[in-house]
């Protein structure tokens, strides 16, 4: 065994995974929101077995055999984040630059080379093979953890991050929301007597990436601020960012939507009469208009500007996606933003030149009729729809 070689990677996989999640950390909101991935988890567990070897190089020890079945079991856990970027979320999210760019670039590829090299390479032992199961015991354990936590009800403890409901495919979230959890909802509206059944088809569907081609003026936007201000209050530290397609529609959003809803939760909110604005970006002239809940909770609204959601992180909302002046780049700039588990909504009446080949139509094609390959919950709603479900006798 090299003790050398195997100290100094063992101790650069340590500072490497620490310097990461502290990196990562400081992006989340809340900052214990890291702790829910898989891949912090792996290298967490990897490092801390890398600390105890280097610890024990230090004072001269010979590895006990705990020691290194504790490398091993860390060791492949991190080659199942490695595999599972290059193999899985790199080529059906096609968005590598966000995969390893970053922290993830120490947690999705680094660290887990250095631990794999460390392992085979310098602490190379011989082992029985009834540890071999012990591998895999990080990703059952985790998985059991994951499902207990998006699968619970009433309410699901966390997000559905890695898309296993999406669809439906695993239960039925709405049939699933029950009488009690409606009256929770801010000033105790029931949502099967306020909204449509569209509507609360949108509002209550929690994945990942999200995609609404709707009709105009049917009342998505109105439903979309409702679950932007029940997700702020209910998940406090939430960083909520919206895309307007101009400044005064980035506005309303917050003094018109937003201070409605929070109205009637009867809450205190600052910024929403629209005087909480800022320059935020001053060489390209962004505005933001901001809502400041008192649980540490943020809706920033902005216009149309792609700029803006550089190094941002959080859940997105870009609000008629494809009425936007530069629709691909704002659509390209948001993607990497939830990387570490922000959620992604699109909500669009189709460009008014009909045109199939702007980026939000291209999108919402491959998620119809593709093979979905980044996972998009797709809902679509014409005037149709939405006379048959109850439209015009609400309006009336």
């Amino acid at each position: 065994m090299c003790m050398v070689p195997s100290l100094i990677m063992n101790a650069l996989n340590f500072v490497f995974v620490l310097g990461s999640v502290l990196w990562g950390m400081k992006k989340a909101k809340p900052r214990r929101a890291v702790f829910r991935y898989f891949t912090t988890l792996s290298n967490v567990l990897c490092a801390l077995a890398s600390l105890v070897l280097v610890v024990l190089y230090i004072f001269g020890k010979a590895l006990p055999f705990w020691a290194l079945l504790l490398k091993y079991a860390g060791t492949a856990a991190v080659s199942v984040t490695m595999l599972t970027v290059f193999l899985f979320l790199g080529p059906t999210s096609h968005d590598w630059k966000g995969q390893l760019t970053g922290p993830v670039f120490f947690l999705h590829l680094l660290c887990p080379l250095l631990a794999i090299v460390s392992l085979l390479v310098f602490e190379k032992n011989a082992m029985p093979a009834w540890i071999i199961p012990i591998g895999v015991l990080p990703v059952i354990l985790y998985g059991i953890l994951y499902m207990s936590k998006v699968l619970k009800r009433p309410e699901p403890v966390w997000e559905d991050f890695y898309g296993f409901n999406r669809g439906g495919k695993w239960t039925d979230l709405p049939k699933q929301r029950n009488h009690k959890q409606a009256n929770r909802r801010p000033g105790k509206m029931k949502l099967t007597e306020y909204f449509l059944p569209y509507q609360r088809r949108w509002i209550l569907d929690d994945a990942r990436m999200k995609l609404y081609a709707k009709s105009r003026r049917i009342g998505i936007t109105y439903a979309t601020s409702f679950r932007v201000n029940d997700k702020c209050l209910r998940r406090p530290g939430t960083v909520q960012w919206v895309t307007s397609r101009d400044e005064f529609t980035a506005r309303e959003f917050i003094t018109d939507y937003i201070a409605k809803w929070a109205a009637a939760a009867n809450i205190v909110c600052r910024g929403l009469a629209g005087e909480n604005a800022a320059v935020i970006d001053p060489l390209h002239g962004i505005r933001a208009y901001t809502a400041e809940y008192g649980n540490g909770s943020r809706v920033i609204s902005l216009s149309s500007t792609p700029e803006a959601f550089a190094g941002k992180g959080g859940d997105i909302l870009i609000d008629e996606a494809d009425l936007h002046k530069d629709s691909g780049k704002v659509i390209d700039m948001a993607l990497p933003c939830t990387t570490w588990g922000g959620q992604l909504e699109m909500v669009s009446a189709l460009s008014v030149d009909g045109s199939s080949e702007s980026p939000f139509c291209r999108m919402l094609h491959e998620a119809e009729h593709g093979a979905n390959a980044m996972g998009w919950s797709v809902h679509r709603t014409s005037i149709l729809d939405a006379v048959e479900e109850g439209f015009v006798e609400r309006v009336n």
